[in-house]
């Protein structure tokens, strides 16, 4: 057995590389293996201790981040219920983005929900601002005639 002069770990005789951090052992042949230099190896104990590496090297192929669909999904719920204030459109269209994007790199739950109440969120609050759009414009005409002629009558 080979011992890591860097990290201490236990390596089988023959091996070019240390199997945890890949530093280079003495008098060793090639170890196809062997992890990139300063990776831990995948499901092997850990030299740290505390067990086994089972977390995959951050920038792996096996490592998939979710922010995306989460912000998508974060979006979208605020979305609906922002219907009642008319800015659901303006928080519907990047929970859209958001979620297609996710979507795009891969297909999780959060995404495909946050796609859904997005496209909820820009169609029933664009009908919901052209029904109620005038309405709401002459409210505020009226409220401000109203408060013009109480400052007048002062």
């Amino acid at each position: 057995m080979n011992f890591c002069s860097k990290c201490g770990g236990q390596n089988a005789q023959g091996i070019a590389n240390c199997a945890f951090c890949g530093t280079s052992l003495p008098g060793g042949g090639v170890n196809p293996n062997a992890p990139p230099a300063g990776q831990q190896p995948f499901n092997q104990p850990n030299p740290a201790g505390g067990g086994f590496n089972n977390n995959p090297p951050p920038n792996s192929p096996n490592r998939q981040s979710n922010g995306l669909g989460i912000t998508g999904f974060v979006l979208g719920i605020i979305g609906i219920v922002a219907m009642c204030c008319g800015i659901a459109p303006l928080l519907g269209i990047p929970a859209i983005i958001c979620s297609a994007l996710q979507m795009k790199k891969n297909r999780t739950t959060l995404a495909i929900v946050g796609l859904i109440l997005g496209i909820i969120a820009v169609t029933i609050g664009t009908i919901a601002a052209i029904f109620f759009w005038p309405v709401f414009i002459e409210g505020f005409r009226e409220g401000w005639n109203y408060a013009l002629d109480a400052a007048v009558r002062v």
